[in-house]
């Protein structure tokens, strides 16, 4: 069938006008957001929210592998108070120790990404810390509607091997404020060369002065990379001594639904050191179990206490 120039040209113009309205219409339409996916199960007073792992190279972004599992309180219902606080009040909010770690070698299996494509255990030698975390009866951060206190927990062998990885545990200090999210944000970078490989924590609200709460478990069992990240600290060869250390590195200060950082006047407060003791084949610190139990048990998968 032929057509005139007069006849094509309208066709042209019909066209162009088409895909101009597509595109109008395309501009202007919502963005869907995200839904929240929330645990049934999940409590209010104890909230473990995001984990990230990363491989060795600095390079690679954090890979999401948790999300917040308790719903947020609504902006209506708190009376916001400030993100920023008075330098007196910027202290310490929890005293530290360390109830269970252990780090040795664990089988693990490979596993595969949405795309089927292979991934490799992070470490072939993980680690599994949790600490025994207690309130301080101070005036940390009154000023704030909550806060959460981040650390960095280094591994280090004999051999030179280092292992990094990143904790927070924040509560709230004004009693009515029950949102996780912006106690979440953190702005944790290694002290060293050495990258932070996990990064967790948890919020738990209405701890009161004086009480104390498990932290963790901080462990990069169960993380995977797309490529061989290595034998933690066997990486130069099998180590004869391990030393644990905790550093306060800073504050996320929440006021509404708003959270800012506060570093650490002190950078590298040392909160916790201590050298980890030869068992079975790896090292552990051993601050809870009895000798019988910690002779039966998985050192990777503690009993619940």
């Amino acid at each position: 069938m032929l057509m005139n120039k007069k006849g094509l040209a309208v066709t042209f113009v019909l066209a162009f006008s088409l895909i101009a309205i597509f595109s109008v219409i395309m501009r202007v339409q919502p963005q869907q957001t995200p839904k929240l996916e929330l645990n049934p199960e999940a409590t209010p007073s104890a909230t473990p929210v995001a984990t990230h792992t990363s491989s060795e190279n600095l390079t690679e972004p954090h890979t999401l592998l948790a999300s917040v599992t308790a719903a947020p309180t609504t902006a209506a219902h708190v009376t916001a108070k400030n993100t920023t606080v008075p330098t007196e009040e910027i202290m310490p909010v929890f005293k530290v120790s360390v109830c269970y770690a252990y780090v040795g070698p664990k089988e693990n299996k490979n596993a595969y990404n949405d795309f089927e494509d292979p991934m490799v255990p992070v470490s072939y030698y993980p680690f599994m810390i949790y600490l025994n975390m207690t309130r301080l009866p101070n005036r940390a951060f009154a000023s704030a509607d909550g806060v959460s206190e981040q650390y960095q927990i280094q591994l280090r062998s004999d051999t030179g091997a280092v292992q990094n990885c990143g904790y927070f545990k924040g509560t709230n200090i004004n009693p009515d404020f029950k949102d996780p999210l912006p106690l979440t944000g953190h702005r944790l970078a290694s002290l060293d060369e050495h990258p932070i490989v996990v990064f967790t924590g948890e919020i738990r609200f209405d701890i009161e002065p004086n009480q104390s709460v498990r932290g963790g478990p901080i462990s990069d069992l169960g993380s995977y990379s797309s490529r061989e990240t290595g034998s933690g600290l066997w990486a130069f060869g099998t180590p004869t001594a391990v030393t644990l250390t905790i550093y306060r590195m800073g504050w996320t200060i929440a006021g509404g639904n708003f959270g800012s950082y506060q570093e650490n006047p002190d950078k590298l407060e040392k909160i916790v050191e201590l050298k980890l003791t030869p068992f079975k084949d790896g090292f552990v610190c051993n601050n809870y179990f009895s000798e019988s139990q910690l002779a039966k048990m998985d050192l990777f998968s503690v009993p619940s206490w």
